[in-house]
Parts: structure tokens; sequence; C-alpha cells
């Protein structure tokens, strides 16, 4: 069985895909290191030859092959047979080494191909629409009497809401998520990875209003004060392509 997957090849051409982005990307040694090798292809060659001597008869290959019946009945010099052996022998050791070029060609080209994809969706990347103000209006989407405020940036996307359940001994909730935008080419924009869940219930409305309004400015100095605020480094992979940032994203500097 012969089994190559373009993704094995990463050591074997990392120099030649810089060469082909002409310093524009960077080649990432390692499989699936980054989302330019998020899918996976394999081509693989079978044939399975199998033949027990003990039950050849000597028409059996007749139709296939060769007829083992004039094989076994041949009456020419066991040199000449020899020399057939190791003519056959040589000739499927140059069979299989060209299949294998075929392979790793195939393999090469599958390779190059989704490099040259991953540089067009780079070239047609557009930005994230975002708004860096809190804005209100929007129902809940729960059904809840009260609105919920969002606001966002080309990094971050937070909501943050209050509702009152009298059947809970502290009745006044607020509720807030900030999630990371969904920016790489290909992927829903509507599905954004959460990194920040929280739920905190008061006795008052004034207590949970007055802590909404604390909970609004503070997530707007630390996450929203910039359109594009430095990425921290376990994010950075949300926000890169074939081993590039997308363009106005940078890494947060320690």
């Amino acid at each position: 069985m012969k089994k190559i997957s373009w993704s094995s090849l990463m050591f074997a051409t990392a120099d030649e895909m810089n060469e082909l982005f002409k310093g524009d990307f960077k080649a990432v040694r390692g499989a699936n290191k980054d989302n330019l090798f998020d899918s996976r292809e394999e081509l693989k060659i079978y044939r399975d030859i199998n033949i027990k001597l003990s039950t050849l008869t000597p028409g059996c290959l007749h139709d296939t092959f060769v007829d083992m019946g004039s094989l076994l009945n041949d009456s020419s010099p066991m040199v000449e047979l020899d020399v057939e052996i190791k003519q056959f022998q040589e000739r499927k050791e140059l069979l299989a080494k060209s299949l294998r070029e075929t392979a790793d060609a195939l393999a090469a080209n599958v390779y190059k191909l989704r490099c040259l994809e991953a540089a067009k969706q780079y070239r047609e990347w557009e930005p994230v629409e975002f708004y860096r103000e809190w804005t209100t209006g929007v129902t809940n989407p729960a059904g809840y009497r009260n609105p919920i405020w969002t606001i966002s940036n080309a990094v971050y996307h937070a909501t943050i809401s209050i509702d009152e359940n009298r059947y809970q001994k502290k009745p006044w909730e607020v509720n807030y998520d900030i999630c990371l935008q969904q920016v790489l080419p290909g992927k829903c924009r509507d599905s954004r990875i959460v990194i920040i869940d929280r739920e905190t219930r008061f006795q008052t409305e004034e207590e949970a209003l007055a802590y909404l309004k604390g909970r609004k400015a503070a997530l707007f100095k630390k996450y929203f004060s910039e359109d594009y605020p430095p990425v921290p480094a376990e994010y950075v992979n949300a926000f890169m392509w074939a081993g590039k940032m997308l363009p106005g994203y940078k890494e947060e500097q320690k």
C-alpha cells in the first residue's frame, strides 16, 4: 500500500512555499499548525496480489496474465528462466518507482493548490463590521422583557443584559459574555467563540443596574477602547491565515 498525504510534505516544501508567496506568507512547520492545513487529502494505492503456489492449476492464470501450463512444461534452459525472472523483477521495481513518483507529484500539486487557494482567500478577505459603542433596542432572544446591550470591535463582541426572575431568592440577574469575532475566510461570522460568560444575581433592581453600569464601563475600558486592540497570544490563531495575521490585526506584546 502506498499512502501519501499532502500535509506530510510540509517539511519538504516549506522553503518552496515561502518562495511561492514571495515573503508575504511564512511556512509553519508542523502538520495542522495553522488554519491553512485544516483539511486533509490522502492518496491510497492498493492492489492485493495473493498467489498460493499449492493451489495453482495449469490453466488458472491463462485468461489473465500467463499460461501456467506452458511455463511448467517449458524445456528451455534454466538460465533463460533466471534471466526472465530478473527482467520481471527489474520491471516491477521500475513500475513501483514510477507509481511513487506519480503519487509524490500529485501530493505536491495538491499542496501547492491549497497554498494558492489560501493566498487568494487572504487577498479577498474583508474586515468584519463592528460598532464600538454600547447599543440597545435589540429584543432579547430568550423573550425577556428587558433589552440587551451589545458592543463590538474587530477582535471582540460583547453582550450584557438584565432581567427579573421573581421565583429566585435574588430575583435580579445580570448576564454578560465576551466572544471573539469570527473573521477567518470561509467561516460563519455568526458563530463566535465565547471566552467569558458571567451571571450575577442581586436582591434589588437598583443593585443590578449599578453593577450593570460598572460592568459596561469596565468592559469598554479593557476590551473596546480601540478598533483593533492587540490580540492575546492564546487567541492569535483566530485571526491568522496561513501563518500571517489578517490585515489590521497584531499580536499583543508581553
